[in-house]
């Protein structure tokens, strides 16, 4: 819609066109209802004005929100040390793809060689306790050994069989395998792993540093696994749901755009900022929007018939919208009247009149050059 700020320009034009004094007596000869405004069509077709009637189209109400891009929890993941240790090698770098168990960062220790051997010895001792026991049970049967002695023995069996169980996850855990370190393959180092396809986003070590267990090691973020988070005002929210197709792009790019589906709507609005967290994911992979990215997104809240003007039609006077119907038509002039309009912007310079029972179809309204003539 236009603005008032342009109406001193508009005059200026009008005028270097036509008479001012012979225009303002045609308009003072108006024979019409209070505050109609009369205009030659000498001065209609000179200063390009036309008439237009009010056109129903299929239309959709677009809501403006803001957001970012974020990361679904199944595709992130972040690489931190199950025991300590100095980095001996590293296998990659930031930016790096990577296929899930490829060789990340190797660590070496003294620790991991103990518990390789603690898991050698447990293991031997096993069998020992276990035939014990079983000698007990006999014995205990045939009432020449006593119960306490067969509780013990229990006891011992069962303490080193958790042992061996525990151990063996432990190797498992680093990607040591306990089949192996059996065979007395023992090695001093272990080798962190990818767990999931994808970009090595953040990287927090190097050759030679030595790491405490727990701490964070490198980042890795499957792109396929990201969606948009939303926030939208809740005087929006209404008429919101899953499924309304979200027209995407970064922050302050005026050209790209990606589609995405809402998925799903938060039910809460938060006391801040009184807006409501809405997620969407991309219909088809979105390599171009990285996590944390800001976005600018249109919500397509919905498709229907709607009745709309060229937006120039429309006028707004300290947020009021005019529009100038064409009331009489006579051998040299018409006759337009000022009415006040309810207003959705749409795209492609259209606006769309939300009171349009207000009038007739076969109502024409001034389309070019009403700007100046309301007041």
């Amino acid at each position: 819609m236009i603005t008032r700020s342009l109406i001193f320009l508009f005059f200026l034009l009008f005028a270097s066109g036509c008479n001012s004094e012979k225009a303002a007596d045609k308009k003072n000869a108006v024979d019409g209802p209070e505050g109609a405004i009369g205009l030659t069509k000498e001065q209609f077709k000179s200063s390009g004005m036309t008439f237009s009637e009010l056109k129903k189209i299929s239309a959709s109400e677009k809501i403006e929100a803001t957001g970012q891009i974020l990361v679904k929890p199944e595709s992130y993941f972040m690489m931190s040390t199950l025991m300590q240790g100095r980095v001996k090698e590293v296998f990659v770098t930031r930016g790096d793809w990577v296929k899930a168990g490829q060789a990340l960062v190797e660590i070496e220790d003294p620790s991991i060689i103990r518990l390789q051997q603690d898991y050698l010895e447990v293991v031997a001792g096993e069998p020992v306790l276990k035939a014990d026991f079983e000698r007990q049970k006999s014995l205990f049967a045939d009432e020449v050994a006593s119960e306490k002695k067969l509780q013990k023995a229990r006891a011992d069996y069962l303490s080193v069989k958790a042992k061996v169980t525990g151990l063996k996850e432990q190797l498992r855990l680093l990607g040591l395998d306990p089949v192996e370190v059996e065979q007395g393959k023992i090695k001093s180092s272990v080798v962190l792993k990818a767990p999931i396809d994808g970009n090595v986003s953040t990287m927090e070590i190097n050759k030679g540093v030595y790491l405490e267990e727990g701490a964070e090691v490198l980042e890795i973020i499957d792109p396929s696994g990201i969606f948009v988070s939303l926030s939208v005002f809740e005087n929006d929210v209404t008429g919101i749901k899953a499924g309304l197709k979200v027209l995407v792009k970064p922050a302050g790019d005026a050209t790209a755009r990606d589609t995405a589906l809402i998925t799903r709507i938060a039910r809460k609005v938060e006391e801040g900022s009184r807006s409501v967290t809405v997620h969407a994911a991309f219909e088809k992979d979105a390599f171009d929007f990285i996590p944390g990215m800001y976005l600018d997104a249109q919500i397509v809240k919905g498709v229907g018939e709607m009745f709309v003007l060229p937006e120039e039609a429309v006028v707004d006077l300290e947020n009021r919208n005019w529009v100038l119907l064409k009331l009489e038509e006579k051998n040299e002039s018409y006759i337009m009247v000022q009415r006040e309009v309810e207003v959705l912007d749409l795209d492609n310079g259209l606006v769309a009149i939300l009171n349009n029972d207000d009038f007739s179809a076969d109502d024409q309204f001034l389309c070019k050059g009403a700007f100046g003539l309301i007041q």
